[in-house]
Parts: structure tokens; C-alpha cells; sequence
């Protein structure tokens, strides 16, 4: 439980759960960057996008198992009868679900902008000037929104974590591509 009370902050003597989201610079941090970027430099941070967004995911995943585990403890060790006793453990309970149930929805919210991204990637590929690479790449964004589809419908950690794999090899195999191809266009 220590580590679910890390996530709150104390206000006027309650406590408030802390804006994980806005302390990650969900909500427009990457318009500051794109800014008279080069191509490259732009799909390099659409890929450290997806990257970021799996790696919440995960976070969300753990505060998620977290709060169910609490969930689950509340009612092993609530009465089986119907007294006070039973209804103040009753609230504790669906108040920990409401938490479950917000957080389920940021993580539905963060995997959807995966999709998206992978979606705009697979859309601005160039078929006639190199068909066998759009060909691979297509298939490996389809495998990212494919887990990342899995772990919104049925909480999958392990799909993250491969579509995490596989983003992260895509973003460090982009950047190492040399400087001097970084302003080539498809202009063929």
C-alpha cells in the first residue's frame, strides 16, 4: 500500500491523487519540439512518443494490479453480515474500483494514442520508392497496435512489454541513420 499512497499528494488535509498524465506532458509537449524539425527528426519523435506512451502503460498496468490487490483484500476481511462494519468496508471497496476504473480508462487513452501514431506512421509510408521496407514497416506497426489493442481489452502486460520491444528497436535503429540522410524527402 505504500507505493499506491505514493501516487497521492496531501491538499487541505485529504488526500489527492497526483496528475501522473500532466507530469508526463500529455497535452501538447510535442508540438514545442516539432518546430522547424526535419523529417527524420520528426518520425524519431513520433517513435519516442510510442515509446513513452508503452512505458506509462506499464506504470498503469502496475497501479491497476496494485489497487485490485486492495480491492481483493477489502473483501476477504469484510462481514459477512450487514452492519456498519460491512458497509464502511463495502465503500472502501468501490472506492478503490472507482480508482481501478479511472485508471483502466488513462491507460485505454494512452494505448489509443499508440494506435494513432502507429496508424499516421503507416499512412505517410512511400510504397513506390522502397516497397520491401513499407512492407516490413507496416507489419511492425500493425504488431504494435495488435498488443497494444490486446493489453486495452484484456489488461495483457506481457503484450506492452513486446510492443515496448519492438518500439524501442525501431526508435534506436532510426537514429542511426546518418546526419546527412536526415533532410531527404521521398522526391523520387
Amino acid at each position: 500500500m505504500p507505493t499506491v499512497l505514493a501516487n497521492y499528494t496531501k491538499f487541505r488535509g485529504f488526500m489527492v491523487q497526483k496528475n501522473y498524465a500532466a507530469s508526463r506532458g500529455y497535452g501538447g509537449g510535442i508540438q514545442n519540439k516539432i518546430g522547424g524539425a526535419s523529417p527524420h527528426k520528426l518520425t524519431a519523435l513520433l517513435y519516442s512518443e510510442i515509446v513513452k506512451c508503452l512505458k506509462d502503460a506499464l506504470v498503469y498496468l502496475a497501479q491497476i494490479d496494485q489497487y485490485r490487490g486492495i480491492a481483493d483484500k477489502l473483501t476477504e476481511n469484510r462481514d459477512k453480515t450487514f452492519g456498519p462494519a460491512n458497509q464502511s468496508a463495502i465503500m472502501k471497496r468501490a472506492k478503490v474500483m472507482r480508482e481501478v476504473n479511472r485508471l483502466t480508462a488513462i491507460k485505454g487513452d494512452v494505448l489509443t494514442k499508440v494506435n494513432n501514431i502507429t496508424a499516421h506512421l503507416r499512412n505517410t509510408l512511400n510504397d513506390s520508392a522502397y516497397p520491401e521496407l513499407c512492407s516490413d514497416l507496416r507489419k511492425l506497426y500493425a504488431f504494435i497496435e495488435y498488443k497494444s489493442t490486446c493489453c486495452i481489452i484484456r489488461h495483457d502486460e506481457q503484450a506492452v512489454k513486446d510492443a515496448l520491444k519492438i518500439a524501442i528497436e525501431l526508435l534506436n535503429s532510426w537514429n542511426t541513420i546518418p546526419v546527412k540522410y536526415h533532410y531527404v524527402t521521398n522526391s523520387r
